[in-house]
């Protein structure tokens, strides 16, 4: 990925990061910058993120401990390698193998030049590496809770994604603890955490990857709201209002009004370029009620993604063996 403006490092970056040559910088957030590097001895390219500590009086910020603890955990072909971690008092940078762009720049670049989406066989490739890194995710007991296309890694070829930004994972439990709804960016956030569910499932992940896909096929998000309450509306308007004869308990959720009752449109409407399987596919994904909802093991199981479907490959990529469906 080529550096997006001039590096500016003070004398305690350049003493800290003595082993590495920086060359630019790859992005910029409330968490801090990502600059591009190359290890002095070796010559191999590394991204190295450097958090955001001004400010702090209580010391390494949350989503950093998650993130590292996490990540050291986590070994698998589809999720981003942590290299190291440099840390001081005052200051961390987490060193990261490096890849080409996130998957919303390749979108953004596919729209740009063609006026569209990514190509089927590429969507169903990146949704089968994304659904198997997440099956492990979720083995081992892990909830990213925060996927969308920034946070999905591709490589130079376009033929491997990588899951990224664990920041906001966390290790989950049975029975389910109570857990914060500040998590997942809004347009990939699952109903049930909109309304206020604050015992949610691994199924908030499967409703981000029914996002994520529609947004690979059509160039942008489905729904794109600017607060909680619009995201909602923008979410019943295509998948139709929910009661309690198809959410039983929405109605009591802590956040449930009496919104505007709309009913369903085909999703073949909505992104119809995915064909009827992988209309199916997402509208599976896309359930309101979580419960309903498909699971990681179910949609991997789906003909959607049958292309991908050999025992082969989904053992390389986390040892999930199914039988073909």
């Amino acid at each position: 990925m080529a550096a997006t403006d001039a590096v500016t490092l003070d004398a305690i970056d350049r003493q800290l990061l003595g082993n590495f040559d920086v060359r630019g910088k790859l992005g910029e957030g409330s968490y801090g910058v990502v600059f591009r590097a190359v290890i002095s001895s070796s010559g191999a390219e590394v991204a190295i993120k450097k958090l955001r500590m001004d400010g702090l009086s209580e010391g390494v910020p949350a989503t950093c401990i998650r993130e590292v603890t996490l990540l050291q955990e986590l070994h698998h072909k589809y999720i981003v390698r942590l290299l190291d971690v440099i840390a001081t008092k005052r200051r961390i940078y987490l060193v990261f193998e490096l890849l080409a762009e996130d998957l919303r720049a390749l979108i953004q670049r596919s729209v740009k030049s063609t006026g569209k989406g990514l190509p089927l066989s590429q969507i169903q490739l990146f949704s089968f590496q994304v659904l198997v890194a997440l099956w492990y995710c979720h083995e081992n007991r892990v909830l990213h809770r925060d996927l969308k296309p920034g946070n999905i890694l591709v490589n130079g070829d376009g033929t491997q994604v990588k899951l990224a930004d664990f920041g906001l994972a966390r290790a989950f439990e049975l029975p389910l603890c109570t857990y914060t709804h500040e998590v997942i960016t809004l347009w990939y956030r699952a109903p049930e955490i909109l309304l206020g569910e604050k015992h949610y499932t691994p199924a908030v992940d499967v409703w981000s990857v029914g996002c994520i896909v529609i947004e690979m096929a059509v160039g942008k998000s489905p729904f794109r709201g600017d607060s909680e309450a619009t995201q909602l509306q923008k979410i019943f308007s295509v998948l139709g209002t929910p009661n309690e004869l198809t959410w039983p308990g929405v109605t009591q959720l802590k956040r449930f009004t009496n919104f505007t009752v709309s009913n369903s449109v085909p999703m073949m409407s909505l992104c119809p370029m995915l064909g009827p399987d992988g209309c199916d596919f997402v509208s599976r994904a896309l359930m309101c009620d979580p419960k309903q909802r498909a699971t990681v093991d179910d949609l991997l199981a789906h003909p959607f993604l049958a292309a991908y479907a050999t025992v082969g490959e989904a053992a390389a990529g986390a040892g999930h063996r199914r039988e073909a469906s």
